[in-house]
């Protein structure tokens, strides 16, 4: 499965890390102290470099502050230490079991990643420091964590999530299937973060990437997995994973893999599992994220922009959450300014970008192009409200046009509210309150010249209100014809990044087959707004080449197709608000991402 999204598909030669988590891994990587030798495995040296390892990513003095208590939790036969992470506002709970091959790890090593949870998800963490292997073979640690679990249903009327990496992942996996079913029912969401799922080490991506050079090593998990069931068999240690497992009643789950990682086709098996299981299941995959790499979040721009679905996923799915800003403005590490210094508009990416849409009024007439370039101005704020307009008086635009084209050009702005025309009083800027700004030319010039972080956000206000109700008609009134066409738009942004112009095309296509199949006039009516919106969307990514976050987006229209194809109304409206959030998050790291280095 791996060779479907491996490094062939994104356009080069083979899978890569992303240039800044490149050189963050080799600045621990130079500073490291203790030595490991995969030759001759020793426990205690793989666990004292971990320590120092994760140490030394991120600094104590660097990390999140916020209260925590060390405790312990769970049932009376398999009490464990806890660390509880409290953030100044709590929404949720989650339970999350800290990866490192069973045998290494503990909440010192995860207490990075904890804290930036519970602060950028604004939910309580408790991590479970549970037994290590081979002191405590499975299914010790598995029994701890469902206590812990257990304990705090019993305790707490707030949602409740659970997550793990790597092997955190498959703790807390069989962890969830040892829970009563009604317990289990009541469960949030499980996020899976790169999970270990395969004792057998014999899928497609173990081979491909698994030699090494991305850290982690085919050799080390054959090594763990041994150490962690030396009592059973390879084909025995099928029942220590969900993929061999009953998953009728799983939890809604996120799947996080990471394209530059053997255990990439774990996550991407345990989806299949899920989805054939009908159970509700969501995909998202970090392309140029190597195993581990969560360790970075907060410190590296790939990394973090990344882990926004996970602070998508779990605001989402709790009550009264400010879900509509995917994030928005409490993540520190994209936050922008009240005004929004866009750098496609200010020729900062291979000159000046402009949208250009089909709705956009021609250029190629004379007053087209001068009401083009007075609205810009008008609502760039260059011409505030109640200013006359006169090019006789200097007042106006002076373009040199005859009084015939710009008596046209005042006549199509009067036409979109940015002008009133008084005998006594003349041509003057209105108000901005009675300017059409559903209007696609002066929506576009808004985001041309005239854009602030205010704006940008009511546009995709705007998209969450439509489009996600746009989805759920569509999901229950396509056409097969319809469905096919959304299916190669999605293939073509799957396969395709933003240097290229088909990707680009490919998601605007996506986004109007989508109001189109809703069978609704007036929903669609709405399409040359959000057209807008989304070409704009497009130019930034494309002059970014961000290709990483292009990869994260393409999952999540893999999942609306899917929530289409069966049919699912509600499941598709949830894809679509949850798509727009992400683009949402993805605008603010690029943004944020341009202002750091014009600054």
């Amino acid at each position: 499965m791996a060779l479907l999204i491996s490094r062939t598909s994104l356009g080069g030669t083979d899978a890569r890390v992303t240039n800044d988590l490149a050189a963050a891994l080799d600045r621990v990587n130079l500073a490291v102290t203790h030595v490991i030798d995969d030759t001759v495995m020793s426990v205690p040296d793989y666990r004292a470099w971990f320590d120092e390892y994760a140490a030394l990513i991120v600094p104590a003095s660097a990390r999140p502050a916020m209260r925590t208590e060390d405790r312990e939790a769970g049932s009376a036969k398999a009490r464990v230490a806890v660390r509880v992470y409290e953030p100044a506002s709590v929404g949720a709970i989650m339970v999350f079991a800290h990866g490192g091959a069973w045998l290494m790890g503990n909440v010192e090593t995860h207490d990075h990643i904890c804290r930036w949870l519970a602060q950028h998800c604004g939910i309580r963490v408790i991590s479970v420091d549970y037994a290590l292997a081979p002191e405590r073979p499975a299914p010790y640690a598995i029994e701890q964590v469902a206590g812990v679990i257990e304990e705090l249903l019993a305790d707490t009327g707030l949602p409740v999530f659970t997550a793990g990496d790597s092997a955190g992942a498959q703790i807390m996996s069989l962890a969830l299937l040892r829970l009563d079913p009604a317990l289990r029912a009541r469960i949030a969401g499980f996020i899976s973060i790169y999970g270990a799922y395969s004792p057998r080490m014999n899928l497609s991506s173990h081979i491909l990437f698994g030699d090494g050079r991305f850290g982690l090593s085919r050799k080390q998990m054959s090594w763990a997995w041994n150490l962690y069931a030396p009592h059973l068999s390879v084909e025995e240690r099928d029942s220590l994973t969900p993929l061999a497992l009953d998953l009728a009643d799983f939890p809604p789950t996120l799947c996080i893999g990471a394209e530059c990682d053997p255990l990439l086709d774990d996550t991407l098996a345990l989806y299949s599992g899920l989805a054939r299981a009908g159970r509700d299941v969501t995909l998202s995959l970090w392309a140029g994220i190597n195993h581990g790499a969560l360790h970075f979040v907060g410190f590296v721009d790939s990394v973090t922009a990344a882990a926004q679905s996970i602070v998508q996923y779990i605001r989402s799915r709790i009550p009264g959450s400010f879900e509509h800003m995917g994030g928005g403005r409490d993540i520190e590490a994209i936050a922008v300014d009240e005004l929004v210094q866009l750098p496609m508009l200010m020729g900062n990416f291979h000159g000046h970008h402009r949208i250009e849409t089909p709705h956009l009024t021609s250029r190629t007439r004379r007053h087209g192009t001068l009401a083009h370039s007075i609205g810009r101005d008008i609502v760039a704020g260059k011409y505030p409200p109640g200013t006359l307009l006169d090019p006789e008086q200097g007042d106006g635009e002076d373009l040199s046009v005859s009084r015939g084209s710009y008596r046209e050009a005042m006549r199509t702005l009067a036409a979109k509210g940015l002008i009133t025309a008084a005998p006594r009083a003349g041509t003057r800027v209105a108000p901005r309150a009675s300017w059409r700004l559903l209007d696609p030319d002066v929506l576009a010039w808004l985001f041309e010249g005239g854009l602030d972080e205010h704006v940008l956000r009511e546009a995709f206000e705007f998209r969450k209100v439509v489009e996600p109700s746009a989805a759920a008609l569509t999901a229950t009134r396509s056409t097969a014809a319809l469905r096919a066409a959304l299916a190669e738009a999605v293939l073509a942004i799957t396969e395709g990044t933003p240097d290229d112009s088909a990707w680009g095309e490919a998601v605007v296509r996506f986004h109007e087959l989508m109001l189109q199949g809703s069978d609704n006039e007036i929903l669609a009516a709405t399409w040359p707004a959000i057209q807008v919106v989304v070409s704009w969307s497009v130019a930034l990514a494309t002059a970014a080449g961000r290709h990483s976050m292009a990869r994260d987006r393409a999952g999540d229209y893999a999942s609306l197709l899917d929530k289409i194809t069966l049919r699912d109304a509600s499941g598709a409206m949830i894809a679509m608000a949850r798509l727009i959030d992400g683009a949402m998050s993805d605008v603010l790291v690029l943004l944020g991402s341009q202002q750091r280095r014009e600054g």
